[in-house]
């Protein structure tokens, strides 16, 4: 599905190379001036379908609603024939994703991560915004400061806008971060945003997802009830405070989970307080996974 723009002149840019490539579009870095920048545009194949140009400009439309020092911005956006782009700042960073996390983070390495980040997701949901594909690779660390960005919102939504583009019935998002009302196609609120972070949360501080069915299927089915493997049965260590934050964001019925990211974040911040230095300094991934 790549077409290699490097080297050629996309708007007023010039793309210098190519950072990588998702199921909408291939991201370059470009060049305007003395500038750099990351440019996103739309695969050429799907440029042809409208519905699919019109969720492209969407992702513009939201982005540009978001205005906060843990969202990349968009600076520009532009048409290159048929295809869409969208330019942002280019940041030197590493992919969350990309950081070896096997043998679990500690819950203060967790906190610094996801304590920006939750501020990032609470300015998203206070403008009626809601991700609906938190997960590693969409949070991205600088390398110059670690700060941290909240990254991908093609497949956000705001429903002013969204009154074509999504239907229920029609699951969205990525399997294993993915709530259940989200993994059947049911009416989503911000709420499947705070089952995301559970999982997220779950990985990070024990180094493996809570389901790793090999099939999106399985992974489905174990979403909608299969009970959460306890943290403290993988880790008997693990605090009993941390564990209910994780198992609260991470419940069937998105009713019994938290109200609010900030309600998410002060239980977090609760957890954490109440947690020794040399608890809030070690890891929780089970001996056999580390």
């Amino acid at each position: 599905m790549s077409n290699d723009l490097a080297g050629h002149k996309v708007g007023d840019y010039l793309v210098e190379r190519q950072l990588g490539a998702g199921a909408m579009g291939e991201v370059y870095q470009a060049q305007r001036g003395n500038h750099h920048f990351a440019m996103k545009i739309m695969h050429g194949e799907l440029a042809e379908q409208d519905s699919l140009r019109e969720r492209f400009l969407r992702e513009v439309r939201l982005m540009q609603a978001l205005q906060h020092p843990h969202i990349v911005p968009i600076v520009d956006f532009g048409w290159h024939g048929k295809r869409l782009f969208l330019v942002m700042p280019y940041i030197d960073g590493t992919a969350l994703a990309n950081i070896d996390y096997a043998a679990g983070l500690t819950p203060r390495q967790v906190w610094k991560v996801v304590e920006p980040l939750s501020k990032a997701l609470e300015h998203a949901h206070l403008q009626g915004v809601i991700h609906r594909d938190l997960k590693p690779s969409n949070v991205l660390l600088s390398n110059a400061d670690d700060h941290v960005y909240l990254l991908d919102f093609g497949l956000g939504k705001r429903p002013d806008l969204d009154t074509r583009l999504t239907e229920t019935g029609v699951s969205v998002g990525t399997p294993a971060y993915m709530s259940p009302e989200a993994a059947v196609g049911e009416e989503v609120d911000f709420r499947t945003d705070i089952y995301s972070m559970g999982i997220m949360l779950y990985e990070l501080l024990l180094g493996k997802l809570p389901f790793d069915e090999s099939d999106d299927m399985a992974l489905v089915y174990a979403h909608l009830y299969k009970s959460v493997p306890l943290p403290s049965d993988e880790n008997p260590e693990f605090p009993d405070a941390l564990e209910a934050v994780i198992l609260r964001c991470l419940l069937k019925d998105k009713r019994d989970r938290y109200g609010s990211v900030r309600q998410f974040m002060n239980d977090f911040a609760e957890a954490l307080n109440g947690m020794s230095d040399a608890e809030l300094n070690r890891t929780y991934a089970p001996a056999s996974e580390v």
